[in-house]
């Protein structure tokens, strides 16, 4: 058995708290499906568009990510290339 300090860290607070606003967020969308006036081929329609345009933007995003990075690769290719040119002389 180990004996000691014990200290909480920071990390773990950080990860509650996003926990429980997750929780808090996933309790908020069932409630407002259950209380929506809307049919249920309504609503999935309507949820349908929200996923679809969700998917877009994050692909959108990880498009630009994916474009910045190879940039940067590129970058650094030629840097690379650049020094060993230098090395060589």
């Amino acid at each position: 058995m180990q004996t000691g300090k014990y200290e909480t860290s920071d990390c773990g607070t950080f990860t509650l708290v996003v926990t429980c606003f997750m929780v808090g967020v996933g309790c908020g969308a069932v409630a407002a499906m259950l209380l929506t006036p809307k049919t249920g081929s309504q609503l999935r329609r309507s949820l349908r568009r929200r996923f679809e345009d969700a998917r877009d933007s994050v692909g959108d995003w990880a498009g630009e990510v994916a474009e910045d990075a190879q940039d940067r690769t590129s970058d650094l290719m030629d840097r690379g290339k650049e020094w060993a040119r230098d090395l060589r002389t």
